[in-house]
């Protein structure tokens, strides 16, 4: 005969029900898609540039498609490039038939054009001395000569970070007391001495050019300097 066992209710606790929020709303699905049914939107406002645009063809052509483009429901079948026109451009000259897509179902016009800023501007800044090392430990298996043609940088810029793996920072002196230009006392100042050749020295200017112009620095000074001070943080 089996003996029934009763467990008391008092000494079972029930758990609370806690509600999951929802962290990740649907916008949408992933799609598979013809690239014929895709238009650009005229509204986008990154410029186009023909030196980006090989790079990213020869991108595709090296690794695939490694990332979604993103697109929004119209009528008739047709899908508007929220995020991805240029490379819509590529896979258009590679004839490639069908791309892997994130569409989103109802967006508005307004929706998709605050969504392709928020996917567009949301970056972190570079650090050029981690950067640089980067590029060196890639040159022990790439050429430069075949990194130009996929990494989205000059020539002349990927001379100028492979430059800061030559510095001689035991030239760096530290003084005290001394006063700037302003006549203003400074407690404490770094001078630094870098020996360049002319080559050298010509990329490291039209680097420090690029620099002045993207980033609004006031001259070269600045721009050395803030390379110095990303420097000395990535060795402590």
């Amino acid at each position: 005969m089996a003996r029934m066992v009763q467990v008391s209710k008092s000494k079972v606790k029930e758990q609370p029900h806690i509600p999951i929020p929802n962290l990740m709303p649907v916008l949408g699905a992933f799609q598979e898609l013809p690239v014929k049914e895709l238009v650009k939107a005229d509204w986008n406002y990154k410029r186009n540039s023909k030196w980006m645009l090989e790079r990213l063809i020869n991108n595709f052509q090296r690794n695939g498609q490694l990332e979604t483009i993103v697109v929004r429901k119209l009528a008739k079948k047709q899908f508007e490039v929220v995020n991805g026109n240029h490379r819509l451009d590529a896979f258009q000259k590679l004839g490639i038939a069908n791309v892997h897509c994130f569409v989103l179902e109802k967006a508005s016009l307004l929706e998709a054009k605050r969504i392709a800023v928020e996917l567009n501007e949301t970056r972190f800044d570079t650090d050029p001395v981690i950067l640089s090392d980067m590029i060196t430990e890639m040159e022990k298996e790439f050429t430069l000569d075949n990194l130009v043609t996929t990494l989205p940088i000059s020539e002349e810029d990927l001379a100028g970070l492979r430059m800061m793996q030559r510095f001689d920072w035991s030239d760096v002196e530290g003084h005290t007391g001394e006063k700037n230009e302003e006549g203003t006392k400074i407690d404490h100042f770094v001078k630094l001495q870098v020996k360049f050749e002319r080559e050298q020295y010509d990329r490291w200017m039209l680097c420090c050019q690029k620099v002045q112009e993207e980033k609004g620095y006031l001259d070269e000074v600045q721009v050395l300097m803030r390379l110095i001070e990303l420097y000395l943080k990535s060795k402590k």
